[in-house]
This record gives C-alpha cells, structure tokens and sequence, in this order.
C-alpha cells in the first residue's frame, strides 16, 4: 500500500468514527475577531479572541497539546489543555491533523518561551 493510500484509508477511517460519536465534520458559521496578523500586532494579555484557520503542527504533552494555527496573514500558536475544555473536546482535539481547519476561542497569554499564544476555551472543527 503507498504512502498515500494509507493516508487516504486513515484519514476516511477517522471520519467514520467522528461520524459514529455525532461529530460535526464541517462547522457553521464561525466569526473572528481579526486575522492572525492583527491579533499578533494588538497582542494584550488576558484579552479574548476567536481565530480560524488550518493545524500546521501539532505537539502533544500529556494533557495539554500546543499547535500552531495559520490563516493567511501568519501563524500563531495555540495551546489546548484538557483541565480548560474537557476531557470528551480535549479527546476530539488529539484526534485532528495537520491541515484540518479550526475555529478557536480563547485568550492571549506568553508562553514560557515568551511566544503570544491563545489559551483554547473552545474550538469549532470547520
């Protein structure tokens, strides 16, 4: 089987089972409060914001999993932890991919490396 039939029969094998546990595969409508760009250039810690855009990374750390969102002004980093969205959203966050796209909802903070990330509250799979 080739490299990309495997990814192919993987990721369909996914869908079912999003399917399976009622799932929504593609979201709604989904408003943000500006681009990454903007948010990155009006960065203020503790502030609220909503961004979408397609999982280019993805590093998971036990019960919390940093990764980076990019739209089409530049990425940012993201960071999920199961005890802020719940076990059941954190289980379906660990199950998505590099190059789903994502709503997030959250809020600014620096991380230890001094990198502007938003703190998951919720995500939306569109």
């Amino acid at each position: 089987m080739s490299e990309t039939s495997r990814i192919v029969k993987e990721r369909l094998e996914k869908i079912k089972q999003f399917r399976t546990e009622g799932k929504s595969l593609y979201g709604g409508r989904f408003c943000v409060s500006g681009s990454i760009k903007d948010i990155i250039a009006e960065f203020e810690i503790g502030k609220k914001v909503s961004i979408a855009g397609r999982l280019m990374a993805i590093r998971a750390h036990g019960k919390s999993i940093f990764s980076d969102l990019k739209d089409g002004s530049g990425k940012l980093q993201i960071y999920c932890k199961i005890d802020i969205i719940g076990e059941e959203a954190f289980n379906f966050f660990a199950k998505l991919d590099i190059g789903d796209i994502v709503g997030i909802e959250g809020e600014l903070f620096k991380s230890r490396t001094g990198e502007i990330t938003v703190k998951v509250d919720s995500f939306q799979l569109l």
